[in-house]
């Protein structure tokens, strides 16, 4: 299924120095972006395991986010008091599934806004990861780091971390050309045709003049009228 829209954008002749709005007819493959959506959700996303005790569930019917979704009733705890009634207390564990910025960009572009296709043009919208980038997070690498404090092999943690970042900078850049891919196959399944435009400097006298109208309400009928013949004409 195909979805047209349109979409304008300020740009200049290759033979002079005018500038131009251009107006562009856009044709969506709605299915082939629904298809990337959901390639760039399994095979780019930053993947987050996540384990704890709570008394309150995750949204896990969130299943774009959230996947492997596990719980265990581990008891209930009692508070000994009226106003605060006993709660389950669960374990859960699931994978959280951070997405490409490239999933919310498709998200936008499936709601018929075409706006965000001036970024998904832009030369600069993914950015190769760098080892200087890469942060971790302490739950990554607690029970190893738990372990060597207890043996007292502090010198070992450095390199651990080390290591960590390596490894998390080769995904980073698995991620990043996987991205890559998919941001071309995005930009085949948005069609542009030229189908009119207007001289900037026009736009702008057009613009002026609509601002310094009068518009009282016998003003604006009569323009009404004037618009509604004008386009019975150009039919």
């Amino acid at each position: 299924m195909n979805q047209k829209n349109y979409y304008y954008i300020i740009e200049r002749k290759k033979d002079n120095s005018n500038y131009y709005i251009n107006k562009y007819s856009i044709i969506l493959d709605i299915e082939g972006l629904k298809k990337i959506k959901e390639g760039l959700i399994n095979n780019c996303s930053h993947i987050i395991h996540k384990k704890y005790e709570t008394t309150k569930e995750p949204n896990y019917y969130d299943t774009a986010h959230i996947k492997n979704y596990h719980k265990k009733e581990l008891g209930i705890i009692s508070y000994n008091d009226f106003f605060h009634p006993n709660e389950i207390n669960y374990l859960v564990e699931y994978d959280y599934y951070q997405h490409s910025k490239l999933v919310r960009m498709i998200e936008v572009l499936l709601m018929g806004n075409t706006s965000i296709i001036a970024s998904l043009l832009e030369d600069d919208l993914l950015k190769s990861p760098t080892i200087k980038d890469i942060k971790i997070s302490k739950e990554v690498l607690k029970d190893e780091i738990n372990k060597l404090i207890e043996k007292g092999q502090y010198e070992k943690i450095k390199s651990i971390i080390s290591e960590k970042r390596k490894e998390i900078f080769i995904q980073e850049h698995e991620i990043f050309s996987l991205e890559l891919v998919y941001l071309a196959q995005i930009k085949k399944c948005i069609k542009m045709q030229l189908i009119d435009q207007i001289e900037i400097k026009e736009f702008n006298r057009i613009n002026n003049f609509f601002k310094e109208l009068d518009f009282s309400k016998n003003t604006s009928k009569n323009l009404t009228k004037i618009l509604k013949l004008n386009n019975k004409e150009s039919n």
